[in-house]
């Protein structure tokens, strides 16, 4: 009775879809395409109530109590260009859509006590004045992705959860802070993102959930996949710079000449100050860059102490 119960919940849930498609990870099949954002909320609550009941306890339960801050803009990237250009009957793109509600589906799952959906505020930063050329060579948003920001606004707003922008600042920093504060207050933090940049706050109440796959990271995972511990993340890429965001680096410094470097020296001023050792056209490039190096470090480090109005435990 009770499996039947559920699967009669399940079958109401998906009919009730009619704008988005949920995964069911029970059926391992995709509901039926849909159009109103109320039906994916919905759904999404009752699966997550559901899941919860039938794992019969709740991390307040267990007295963890747990912040999951979500990194949108990562949501929305890697939704767009994980899944097919799907639409719906009236043509309109909702991929990434498809993919962000699927991504939510999982997040919510787990029960957190208190979460926030954060996103990049318009306008420039504080990045900005530290380097004008800072992002400045990234092409604009596709049209098909600007057209579904404002829809996953409206679905993250009828899920009710907490959403965060501020101004001058960008997302990182704000999950940089909050992270921090709920990490000292004894919270344990996830961070769901696919952004590496973020390993650097990875700490022991404070690990990375891949938004995608759902595997973490946590301080060893940090060590194990970039060769040096999180102390070290903003010292790593600084080397390495980052042509995305127009970071400069180390011209043909990789990943294993990075991490290399820093298991000799220590840190990324060690680094600078042994650069008249490290020979060839390599070390030409490590010399070179010593006029760069520490604004690059400034624009890769994620601000952890910013003024927010919004506390931890507000999040709910």
């Amino acid at each position: 009775m009770r499996e039947s119960a559920a699967s009669q919940q399940r079958a109401d849930q998906n009919q009730d879809l009619r704008g988005f498609s949920v995964h069911d990870e029970y059926s391992n099949e995709l509901t039926a395409p849909a159009y109103t954002l109320r039906g994916a909320a919905g759904a999404l609550r009752g699966k997550a109530r559901w899941e919860n009941r039938v794992r019969g306890i709740t991390m307040r339960q267990c007295g963890m109590p747990k912040l999951v801050l979500i990194d949108g803009s990562s949501y929305l990237y890697r939704a767009f260009h994980a899944l097919p250009p799907l639409s719906n009957a009236a043509g309109e793109p909702t991929g990434a859509l498809f993919g962000v509600v699927n991504m939510l589906r999982a997040t919510l799952a787990a029960q957190p006590d208190y979460l926030a959906f954060v996103l990049d505020a318009s306008g420039p930063t504080f990045r900005e004045q530290i380097d004008p050329a800072y992002k400045a060579n990234r092409p604009p948003m596709p049209d098909d992705l600007r057209a579904q920001v404002e829809p996953m606004l409206a679905i993250v707003q009828a899920l009710g959860l907490p959403t965060l922008r501020v101004p001058g600042v960008e997302a990182d920093d704000v999950i940089g802070t909050l992270a921090t504060r709920a990490a000292a207050a004894g919270m344990d933090v996830e961070i769901s993102t696919g952004d590496k940049d973020f390993a650097q706050l990875v700490g022991p109440r404070v690990t990375l959930i891949n938004s995608m796959d759902r595997t973490q990271l946590d301080r060893a995972g940090v060590q194990d996949k970039f060769g040096v511990p999180p102390e070290r993340i903003v010292d790593y890429l600084a080397l390495m710079g980052d042509k995305v965001d127009n970071i400069r680096g180390v011209d043909k410094c990789g990943p294993k000449t990075a991490a290399k470097w820093l298991a000799e020296y220590g840190d990324l001023d060690g680094v600078m100050a042994h650069a008249d050792a490290v020979p060839g056209k390599l070390g030409e490039n490590l010399r070179a860059a010593r006029a760069w190096l520490p604004r690059s470090r400034d624009l890769a480090t994620i601000r952890t102490a910013l003024d927010l109005d919004t506390a931890p435990e507000q999040l709910v």
